[in-house]
């Protein structure tokens, strides 16, 4: 008899996951909160595009097109998903949401709004920018202008002539301030914590994704050197216009946190035509005005907080014991955790090759493990282990 294995998410991860288990032979559902796959792909800012170069970003078995162009932009990419879906007849149930989790004797249950789905495996690709972190300054509820995340932000068209504070300077906050600068904002500040690790996705003509494989197998110190010179020949020294060298290398970055180097073009060019301007930490709001640290006060119309996610995994798995203090899979993606054999997590990971990259390697490590897995011995012996390391941990 088949084994059976549910998949939570249609992203790229989630459908990546589906597909190399149907490749194993398993009977695949994927479960989708959303209308379509790709969802949160779907309502990201228009100007978005891969920061992976296009023949590092494919899923298994699936090239993306050459028509696509190096960098591939937000729609096309959405249309790549709804060709991967349905090139593989994968079985997806669309409005149907995840709620928790459960092992059983002999398996596992996903309890749903649509009901209870039993199964032997249980993928969970929800989306490691899952759910956005709130909107929390002193004063902000009396502000009298607009205030989102970044989330909601699909263009500059609603910001011709306004005066906008972009609040963080990851990826998405540099890359909004960079649309805001180029479609009519009248001023653009972004306020920044610490300065980050940034570089362009090219130099000189070439794609940079590639050198970041050979970051994999190299001390975190060496990456960090590298990166600085790489920031340095790129965009020389910007200290004078609020953005010195970060206190930490892109490497050590990475090891620690998880955070990769911020990946924008076009935004030190609007920097330096001062049609971008970098300002201290937001502390608070009073009314219309955004005050900053050292006392600065700018006088706003709108606010985007560009604040990140959570991963939002703890009403759906935190009971089970695999989450790590910061919200992220215990375990490797791909791979099965040893207290809670048939659980699988994939899609957590963001190294400086891309997060795309990773998803398809860690899909193909999930099929080798559950192929794995499916030995009638294997499988004995991972729920005695389970067993016993399960009444030293808590559940």
């Amino acid at each position: 008899m088949a084994r059976h294995a549910t998949v939570i998410g249609a992203g790229p991860a989630g459908l990546a996951a589906a597909s190399e288990l149907t490749r194993a032979g398993l009977q695949v559902q994927v479960l989708e909160r959303a209308r379509a796959v790709g969802a949160s792909w779907r309502g990201r800012y228009g100007r978005l595009r891969l920061n992976t170069v296009r023949w590092l970003s494919g899923l298994p078995g699936a090239p993306i097109p050459r028509t696509y162009g190096r960098w591939v932009a937000r729609d096309a990419y959405v249309s790549y998903l709804e060709h991967y879906a349905a090139s593989r007849r994968l079985d997806i149930r669309f409005f149907v949401q995840a709620r928790r989790i459960e092992r059983t004797a002999d398996g596992w249950t996903v309890e749903t709004d649509a009901g209870t789905v039993s199964s032997d495996v249980v993928v969970v690709a929800t989306g490691y920018d899952h759910t956005p972190r709130p909107v929390e300054w002193p004063g902000v509820e009396d502000f009298e202008g607009e205030i989102l995340h970044a989330a909601a932000y699909v263009d500059a068209t609603p910001h011709v002539g306004r005066d906008v504070l972009v609040t963080g300077a990851g990826s998405t906050g540099l890359e909004i301030a960079t649309d805001l600068a180029e479609g009519g904002a009248r001023c653009v500040w972004v306020a920044r914590r610490t300065p980050p690790n940034f570089i362009t996705r090219e130099y000189l003509g070439l794609p940079l994704t590639p050198l970041a494989l050979l970051d994999r197998h190299q001390p975190a110190w060496v990456t960090d050197a590298l990166g600085r010179l790489l920031q340095r020949l790129q965009h020389g020294d910007l200290s004078d216009l609020g953005l010195p060298p970060a206190p930490v290398g892109m490497g050590t970055r990475l090891r620690d946190d998880g955070r990769g180097p911020v990946i924008v073009d076009g935004f030190v060019e609007q920097l330096r035509a001062g049609r971008i301007e970098v300002v201290d930490e937001l502390l608070a709001f009073d009314r219309n005005v955004a005050v900053l640290v050292g006392g600065r006060r700018v006088q706003l119309h709108a606010m985007i907080a560009a604040t990140g996610y959570e991963r939002g995994l703890e009403r759906l798995v935190g009971h089970l014991g695999v989450l790590r203090s910061d919200g992220r899979p215990r375990t490797r993606c791909g791979a099965a955790d040893p207290v809670r054999p048939g659980l699988y997590f994939i899609g957590y990971t963001v190294p400086l090759s891309g997060q795309l990259h990773e998803i398809t390697s860690d899909a193909r490590r999930l099929r080798r493990s559950v192929t794995a897995d499916s030995s009638p011995t294997l499988r004995a012996v991972s729920q005695v282990a389970a067993a016993t390391l399960g009444r030293h941990r808590t559940p």
